[in-house]
């Protein structure tokens, strides 16, 4: 499951539960192939906002994703960053600083952050 897929699935459940039964709450999924451990995440996850971090293998190398969404009223979600790290928490040369997520009416618009220039891209949304 890639590491977007991952976050929607999240941000998805977390949108299904009713936010005014909420406090902060928090939980911790631990993704396993075989017996081998390929993630660990962990989220936090109030009427307001969800954030979370997920440490992930792929072969030797450890990638390090962190999450956050805003939500609205109605649960769903307003606007989302992702940032996609190194073991020691640093930018991966070749990755974006990050990836941001913001809907406006009808559409999303994703601004993605590179070390050198921004690229904003307007995509239709259900």
């Amino acid at each position: 499951m890639s590491t977007v897929s991952r976050f929607l699935a999240v941000t998805a459940l977390a949108g299904a539960v009713p936010h005014a039964a909420l406090g902060a709450q928090q939980a911790s999924f631990i993704y396993r192939l075989g017996k081998d451990t390929i993630a660990v995440e962990q989220f936090t996850r109030t009427p307001s906002r969800i954030t979370g971090d997920i440490a992930s293998r792929s072969g030797a190398a450890v990638v390090r994703t962190q999450y956050d969404a805003a939500l609205g009223p109605d649960a769903r979600v307003t606007t989302a960053t992702y940032r996609i790290l190194g073991a020691d928490g640093r930018q991966i040369k070749g990755r974006p600083a990050e990836v941001r997520y913001a809907v406006a009416g009808d559409s999303v618009v994703r601004t993605i952050v590179w070390a050198d220039s921004t690229q904003v891209r307007t995509l239709a949304a259900a």
